[in-house]
């Protein structure tokens, strides 16, 4: 989010390139340096269409998406959403993404479990949807963690996992294996 779109782009084919060699099904979720030049001080072009979530888009695919698998379903949300014309993006979920995630939750059999991924806890969907989603899935923090929502035992469950990319010397790098069974919770 930082650098120009040149950069991002020879970014995102290096990522495409090394995920590819990797032959398992993958989607992925949009965190927060994911939009090309929103938070760029010098001369990014706005109307570039590699701006914002352009090159995501292209590479990686859709913002939000689901599926259900093996008596569960899965869901994945965008992070953040532009303020206005302006190059600064807020980083949370956007408003659009819960009315998607509300319409796509109505149509899951009663009882099925829903894991979330998106980069960040939000609020608006620990409030929300406290009752409807047994786990989400996080990133933002850079590291391996288990906590939950709102710091309520009675609310979602959050997976917190390294980071594969930016890491620090305080905390695990690395990815989450999560084996889904009868015994999930």
């Amino acid at each position: 989010d930082q650098v120009g779109h040149e950069r991002n782009q020879t970014d995102y084919d290096f990522f495409v390139k090394t995920m590819d060699t990797i032959h398992v099904p993958r989607f992925y979720t949009a965190g927060n340096h994911d939009q090309s030049g929103v938070n760029n001080q010098s001369n990014v072009k706005t109307d570039d269409p590699r701006f914002g979530y352009g090159l995501y888009l292209d590479y990686l695919g859709p913002l939000r998406w689901s599926f259900n698998y093996a008596g569960y379903h899965f869901v994945g949300i965008d992070y953040t959403t532009p303020n206005g014309n302006e190059k600064k993006w807020f980083q949370w979920v956007p408003e659009s993404a819960l009315k998607w995630l509300a319409k796509d939750v109505q149509f899951v059999k009663k009882d099925t479990p829903i894991f979330l991924f998106t980069h960040s806890i939000d609020s608006g969907v620990s409030t929300r949807f406290n009752k409807i989603i047994q786990r989400m899935f996080v990133g933002h923090g850079h590291q391996d963690n288990t906590f939950y929502a709102d710091d309520n035992k009675d609310g979602i469950r959050v997976l917190e996992s390294g980071s594969m990319g930016l890491t620090y010397a305080d905390r695990k790098p690395g990815y989450r294996i999560v084996e889904v069974g009868k015994d999930y919770l």
